[in-house]
């Protein structure tokens, strides 16, 4: 969730996870859905699981990020 109180871990709120999602992939990279999934779990923790997908859907609503369907990649623009 986006709203934070005192017990949030604040490694695995939406923000934190869109920022490693964008440090992972460069401008004009792509990476597999499961692949960038497994990488962002291995950094942050097996509690990111949850909001991983919200966090994507942030990034695709904000023009960030654009997902590629016929080789289902996840591509930076």
């Amino acid at each position: 969730m986006i709203n934070v109180d005192k017990h949030t871990n604040v490694d695995t709120t939406i923000v934190s996870i869109c920022s490693k999602i964008l440090e992972g992939l460069k401008t004009g990279q792509s990476k597999t859905f499961d692949k960038l999934k497994e990488e962002i779990i291995q950094t942050l923790g097996e509690d990111t699981e949850y909001n991983y997908l919200y966090s994507l859907d942030l990034l695709f609503l904000l023009g960030v990020v654009d997902y590629d369907l016929n080789n289902d990649l996840i591509v930076r623009l």
